[in-house]
Formats: structure tokens, C-alpha cells, sequence
């Protein structure tokens, strides 16, 4: 059975950044990801998104994110 868009967000979300299981980085993002912030590229892939991860982490140690699909 396909998941749904909202499904994927939940889970990366939960098992990323509540779990803080970086190493599951992979399996929801390509090698060569890049963030696109209106007219700036970030470039960075796997590194990128676990750097940004953990500055998060360690700023926010007990986060939790809470999605809400719209639309």
C-alpha cells in the first residue's frame, strides 16, 4: 500500500528529529540534496540536512514536531 504525503512528513519528522536517528538520513533524502530559500541554493546533501539536524538538537533537546497537513 502507498503512503500518503502526509504519512512520509509524519514519519520522517518522528524518526529524524523527535528519534534524532540521523542515520536514517538517507532513506528520506538524495545524496545531492539541496534547500532552496527564495533566491539562495544551499548545497550540502546527507551532510547538509545532519549538520542542520543536529545544531537543531542541541538547541532544542527535547523537541517535538507536531504536523499538520493543510489542504
Amino acid at each position: 500500500m502507498r503512503r500518503s504525503l502526509a504519512q512520509i512528513i509524519e514519519e520522517v519528522n518522528g524518526i529524524l528529529i523527535s528519534d534524532g536517528e540521523l542515520n536514517a538520513i538517507g532513506d528520506f533524502f538524495t545524496p545531492d540534496y539541496k534547500v532552496h530559500i527564495t533566491d539562495r541554493v544551499f548545497k550540502g546533501g546527507h551532510k547538509l540536512v545532519r549538520d542542520t539536524l543536529s545544531e537543531l538538537q542541541k538547541g532544542f533537546p527535547d523537541i517535538q514536531i507536531d504536523v499538520e497537513i493543510l489542504g
